[in-house]
């Protein structure tokens, strides 16, 4: 199944999602007209990139978008980010707090500061953003049930509760079409 790379109005690369669903945002969306001139500012994408294969209908044979340019901006909504394991993630960026080293997400553990042995407070506030950080493997098992002082460990990032987070990472298939190269950059997660 191809999938087509979906580009912000920036050209930054922003989602990957399927061919036929990139295709219905550059076809009119209210007509289904490719050269539709009663609506021309309905078609949401452009096309950046074609694939060789086409999809033909009655009336017309189209080459498969790889790389679409949305036309429209991406919306940003402010929301109350949920405490959960992914979450944390991204608020630290993928970067243990004690090493201060980015990891793949397989390699990375939530920490207690403050360790379950060693709470003191209300239960239901032990597991919280602002006891919780990332942690690579090795570091977590370094530090055990102490405090981050007693084990000898600096703590790089301080916890807290965001007011937003940085988008996912971009997840790319395993087998990156040569088409959208010249719009990935470092920085983008590699699906394996």
């Amino acid at each position: 199944m191809l999938r087509t790379l979906i580009l912000d109005m920036g050209e930054q690369p922003h989602r990957v999602v399927k061919w036929h669903r990139a295709l219905r945002m550059i076809i009119c969306p209210r007509c289904g007209d490719l050269s539709c001139h009663r609506h021309p500012t309905a078609a949401k994408g452009l096309v950046m990139s074609a694939y060789e294969a086409t999809v033909t209908s009655e009336r017309s044979s189209l080459l498969l978008p790889a790389v679409v340019k949305l036309q429209v901006p991406v919306p940003f909504v402010k929301r109350v980010v949920r405490y959960n394991r992914i979450n944390v993630f991204l608020r630290d960026r993928f970067t243990c707090a004690y090493d201060g080293l980015r990891y793949p997400e397989r390699m990375l553990t939530l920490d207690h500061v403050i360790p379950r042995a060693r709470w003191k407070g209300p239960v239901d506030q032990l597991t919280t953003w602002t006891n919780v950080v990332t942690a690579c493997k090795p570091c977590n098992l370094r530090k055990g049930p102490r405090t981050p002082k007693d084990a000898g460990m600096k703590l790089l990032i301080k916890p807290h509760v965001p007011d937003h987070l940085p988008g996912l990472p971009l997840r790319l298939p395993e087998t990156i079409p040569s088409q959208w190269l010249p719009w990935l950059q470092i920085g983008v997660e590699h699906v394996a």
